[in-house]
Parts: C-alpha cells; structure tokens; sequence
C-alpha cells in the first residue's frame, strides 16, 4: 500500500458528529473517484442506524388519513448514490460505536484450508462434546483456517470519528 496507492484503502475521517445521510454519500464519492461503480454496502452501528431510520422515517409523508395504525421501519435502507447503482445502509452489531464500513461484498475473498467443522481427525463424528480429562466439564472439539482476502482495496471505505451515540 505504500508503493502503490490502488492498494489503500478510504478512509473518510469527522469529528464527533453523528452519522448522516451526507457523511455516507462524501465517503462514497472518495471510492468513485478511485474506480467504485455498482452495488455499494453500507454497515453501520445500531446506535448510528437508529438515527438514520429516524430521519428517514420523518421525512415520509403518509397517504391515507383514514387507517388507526400506521407502521413504520425498515431492516436495511437503500438508494442511489454517487456510484450510480444501489447503495444499502444495514445495521450490525459487530461494527464498533464511532465508525462505519462500506464495502463491495463481490470483492472479497475467503479462503482457507478448512471451514468450521465440529469433528476432528481420528474423533466420533457423532461426539461434538468431549470430557475434559481430570475435570467434570465438557470441550467442544472444533476446527477452522479461514482468511478475507479483499481484491480492490481503493473501492472500499471505513468512517472514523463518529459520534459514538449517533444521535
């Protein structure tokens, strides 16, 4: 990455403000001027995706007046942003408070000599549970080598410095 600039990734950097429809779309402009095209994906923190579902839920304008009950929210917002295709905004809970993550789920690679698997070489494959000898406890015996490999790091970004309340 530090000899060739194709391999770094984005990096899209606030201070202590709440993430907002604006921040993603600047963030996303920084990839495109790097060779980002196509279906884009965004994965925020829950605390920064409630805001943004507020938002968005305030904006809308509801159409029939005469139903007792009106039902709002979404799992996942999408629109079209600078990419020129769908741009996806999901909450997960592995993304840490302050930060958010775009990426393009086509670029990236897992690979490995082995997933997950609940039996080792030579063990009972109906035994996932084993007794830990000298002890009254149970092991569970697993095994995995696994690696994400990223093809085009220049196309995707991490924001950092975001309020970590997002509200």
């Amino acid at each position: 990455a530090a000899t060739y600039s194709i391999w770094k990734g984005n990096v899209h950097t606030v201070v202590n403000v709440p993430l907002t429809m604006g921040i993603l779309h600047a963030a996303t402009v920084g990839a495109v001027d790097r060779g980002l095209e196509g279906k884009f994906e965004w994965f925020v923190p829950t605390r920064s995706w409630q805001g943004l579902a507020d938002n968005e839920s305030a904006l809308r304008v509801y159409a029939e007046k005469n139903g007792k009950e009106y039902k709002t929210g979404a799992s996942k917002l999408t629109f079209v942003g600078a990419n020129g295709d769908e741009m996806s905004i999901t909450a997960h809970s592995c993304v840490k408070s302050g930060e958010a993550f775009g990426l393009r789920p086509t670029d990236w690679v897992r690979g490995g000599e082995s997933d997950l698997v609940d039996t080792l070489e030579g063990a009972p494959d109906d035994q996932f549970f084993q007794p830990v000898p000298g002890y009254s406890a149970f092991e569970i015996l697993n095994f995995s080598s696994q690696f994400l490999f990223c093809r085009k790091p220049s196309m995707q970004v991490k924001i950092t410095g975001l309020l970590p309340t997002g509200m």
